[in-house]
């Protein structure tokens, strides 16, 4: 027979990502958010509350470290199996993750685990040796990951989590993971050269991007609480977007009512005061990160989707070590995603996240983290 087990009272369970118990309930806001619990049982489920205006949440599930279930969540409050028919006496370990970002425009957004329902019981989980944040763009947040190769429409189902290179990054180092990232989001600004969407705003709240009363509600908006949870290291890859502001200068996009305000010289390299703001926004990110997190490794990473910026990334970190001295900081250059290497809407693929996170792998480890 099962019992239902509310989510504020489970335990042994794990929480990824930053979050907050709200109402009894637990809400997943940022891409990789979740829970993994060990359970024994013949059968498993989860109750959820899921709400969305357009672009509906997608859960993956990881049952004794095989990649088990991609779902798509409709409206509602639901129940959703996560196994069932299976032997009693085992433990069996279960991940379950938001595969989907935080979406900026949407209020209504809102993945809300409400309870575990079992006829097993929770058992003890083995804590992670590390701490790992990751905070970037469309390639964190796995665009590209979903959907057929072809696919170019912008939608929920081209996001992934499990194949994503913080997802395999973690398994590597056997890190727990908090993402931090949205599409077109940059460290500067937008796609579009928009200031607003940027990442650095944001970094201090639970994950202030999402809009909304229902949101704030929820606890979105209120500060994080970096005592809680003190990464060992801080993975940045902003800068793919902030680079391709420079690539149509003085569009104007009309869905926006937006004209870019990004330059390009005579030569067609991004103008030098438009590169500094980009440069000076990325030394202070940095500045605040390590205000938060006085002992962490920081890694400024870029070069998966290729652009103009990798020498003023370089600068940058180059410049905020020399202002303040901090030597824990420094540049990755990641491979260009190749042919063969892509997944839907010109992302880079699994082959691509994996090869980014054996770098970031071999550089953790060669500073011992």
């Amino acid at each position: 027979m099962t019992k239902t087990l509310a989510i504020y009272e489970a335990e042994p369970m794990h929480v990824f990502g930053r979050t907050a118990f709200k109402n009894q309930l637990l809400p997943l806001f940022w891409t990789g958010s979740g829970i993994e619990i060990n359970v024994t049982g013949t059968e498993m489920y989860l109750d959820i509350r899921v709400d969305f205006d357009w672009y509906e949440p997608w859960l993956e599930i990881v049952l004794d470290n095989g990649f088990s279930q991609r779902r798509m969540l409709d409206h509602g409050k639901q129940r959703i199996c996560i196994f069932r028919a299976m032997d009693p006496g085992k433990i069996r370990n279960v991940k379950v993750f938001k595969a989907t970002q935080a979406i900026c425009n949407d209020p209504k957004s809102s993945v809300l685990i409400e309870a575990i329902v079992t006829d097993g019981e929770l058992m003890p989980l083995q804590p992670y040796a590390r701490k790992i944040e990751v905070a970037g763009d469309s390639i964190t947040s796995g665009e590209g990951l979903g959907g057929a190769l072809s696919e170019r429409t912008w939608n929920a189902n081209a996001f992934g989590y499990v194949n994503s290179y913080p997802y395999l990054l973690g398994d590597m180092l056997n890190a727990d993971i908090h993402v931090i990232s949205h599409s077109g989001f940059g460290v500067y600004c937008n796609w579009c050269g928009e200031r607003k969407e940027t990442i650095p705003p944001y970094y201090d709240q639970i994950c202030g991007l999402a809009p909304g009363d229902k949101n704030a509600e929820l606890g979105a908006h209120d500060k994080w609480n970096f005592s809680l949870w003190q990464p060992d290291a801080v993975i940045v890859n902003l800068g793919t977007n902030d680079s391709g502001s420079f690539m149509q200068p003085g569009a104007f996009y009309a869905d926006r009512n937006w004209t870019n305000p990004m330059r390009i010289d005579c030569r067609g390299s991004p103008n030098e005061e438009d590169r500094g703001f980009i440069l000076s926004a990325a030394v202070d990110f940095m500045k605040t990160i390590r205000k938060y997190n006085p002992a962490c490794r920081i890694l400024w990473c870029y070069g998966m989707l290729p652009g103009c910026m990798e020498a003023t990334l370089k600068e940058s970190v180059e410049k905020y070590r020399l202002e303040t001295g901090d030597q824990k900081a420094m540049y990755v250059s990641l491979p260009a995603t190749e042919n063969g290497e892509f997944g839907a809407r010109r992302h880079p693929g699994f082959p691509a996240h994996r090869k980014a996170a054996a770098i970031l792998c071999d550089q953790l480890r060669g500073f011992g983290v």
